[in-house]
Protein backbone atom coordinates (compact mmCIF):
# COMPACT_ATOMS: atom_id res chain seq x y z
CA UNK A 1 0.00 0.00 0.00
CA UNK A 2 3.35 2.19 0.37
CA UNK A 3 2.32 4.79 -2.16
CA UNK A 4 -0.94 4.65 -2.55
CA UNK A 5 -3.58 7.03 -1.45
CA UNK A 6 -4.24 3.99 0.91
CA UNK A 7 -0.87 3.72 3.31
CA UNK A 8 1.00 6.17 5.07
CA UNK A 9 3.60 8.28 3.93
CA UNK A 10 5.99 6.57 6.76
CA UNK A 11 5.12 2.97 6.56
CA UNK A 12 8.05 0.39 6.33
CA UNK A 13 8.47 -3.29 5.88
CA UNK A 14 11.95 -4.67 6.62
CA UNK A 15 12.54 -7.85 4.72
CA UNK A 16 16.08 -8.41 6.81
CA UNK A 17 17.50 -7.65 9.64
CA UNK A 18 20.11 -5.33 8.51
CA UNK A 19 17.56 -3.25 6.87
CA UNK A 20 15.71 -2.59 9.87
CA UNK A 21 19.34 -1.95 12.41
CA UNK A 22 19.80 0.92 9.50
CA UNK A 23 16.34 2.18 8.68
CA UNK A 24 14.52 1.98 12.06
CA UNK A 25 16.44 4.68 14.08
CA UNK A 26 15.55 6.94 10.95
CA UNK A 27 11.46 6.51 11.54
CA UNK A 28 11.48 6.30 15.54
CA UNK A 29 13.15 9.57 14.94
CA UNK A 30 9.83 11.02 13.48
CA UNK A 31 7.99 9.85 16.69
CA UNK A 32 6.30 6.99 18.11
CA UNK A 33 6.46 3.35 16.33
CA UNK A 34 4.23 0.48 15.56
CA UNK A 35 6.29 -2.78 14.35
CA UNK A 36 4.24 -6.08 13.31
CA UNK A 37 5.83 -9.17 12.72
CA UNK A 38 4.84 -10.86 9.63
CA UNK A 39 1.20 -10.38 8.98
CA UNK A 40 0.45 -9.35 12.77
CA UNK A 41 -2.64 -11.96 12.78
CA UNK A 42 -2.04 -12.40 16.79
CA UNK A 43 -0.54 -9.72 19.17
CA UNK A 44 2.70 -11.82 19.71
CA UNK A 45 5.43 -9.94 17.78
CA UNK A 46 3.76 -6.88 18.00
CA UNK A 47 5.33 -3.89 19.39
CA UNK A 48 4.87 -0.21 20.70
CA UNK A 49 7.91 1.82 20.59
CA UNK A 50 8.60 4.87 22.08
CA UNK A 51 11.81 6.65 23.13
CA UNK A 52 11.85 7.40 26.85
CA UNK A 53 12.92 11.11 25.80
CA UNK A 54 12.44 13.14 22.69
CA UNK A 55 14.85 12.65 20.21
CA UNK A 56 15.52 16.10 17.99
CA UNK A 57 17.65 14.08 15.69
CA UNK A 58 17.05 12.78 12.29
CA UNK A 59 18.18 9.49 13.49
CA UNK A 60 17.79 7.99 17.35
CA UNK A 61 21.36 7.09 18.62
CA UNK A 62 21.56 3.21 18.70
CA UNK A 63 21.90 4.13 22.90
CA UNK A 64 19.16 6.23 23.18
CA UNK A 65 16.55 4.71 25.88
CA UNK A 66 13.34 3.30 24.63
CA UNK A 67 9.76 2.14 26.54
CA UNK A 68 8.30 -0.55 24.22
CA UNK A 69 5.32 -2.39 25.17
CA UNK A 70 4.38 -5.50 23.81
CA UNK A 71 0.73 -6.02 22.82
CA UNK A 72 0.32 -9.63 23.47
CA UNK A 73 0.29 -9.24 27.04
CA UNK A 74 0.76 -4.97 27.46
CA UNK A 75 4.31 -6.00 29.42
CA UNK A 76 6.69 -3.16 29.42
CA UNK A 77 10.21 -3.35 28.61
CA UNK A 78 12.63 -0.95 28.54
CA UNK A 79 15.99 -1.33 26.41
CA UNK A 80 18.55 0.92 24.86
CA UNK A 81 17.54 0.95 21.15
CA UNK A 82 20.56 -1.32 19.94
CA UNK A 83 19.59 -4.02 22.14
CA UNK A 84 15.68 -4.10 21.39
CA UNK A 85 16.92 -4.23 17.74
CA UNK A 86 19.04 -7.25 18.42
CA UNK A 87 16.00 -8.88 20.45
CA UNK A 88 14.45 -8.17 17.24
CA UNK A 89 16.40 -10.61 15.48
CA UNK A 90 14.54 -13.36 15.85
CA UNK A 91 11.62 -12.15 13.99
CA UNK A 92 13.82 -12.33 10.87
CA UNK A 93 14.64 -16.14 11.24
CA UNK A 94 11.66 -17.41 8.70
CA UNK A 95 11.27 -17.91 5.37
CA UNK A 96 9.90 -15.11 4.21
CA UNK A 97 9.61 -13.12 7.65
CA UNK A 98 9.51 -9.25 7.88
CA UNK A 99 8.60 -6.38 10.27
CA UNK A 100 6.18 -3.89 9.43
CA UNK A 101 6.88 -0.62 10.92
CA UNK A 102 4.25 2.24 11.02
CA UNK A 103 3.39 5.10 12.68
CA UNK A 104 1.38 4.75 16.39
Amino acid sequence: LKGTKYGLKDTQGYSTIDEFKECFPKMLALGERVLKQNDGANAKGYWHVECLTPCKEDCVPLDWKVKCTEAIDNHVEEHCLSDFMTMCEKYFDGKDSMLLDRRF
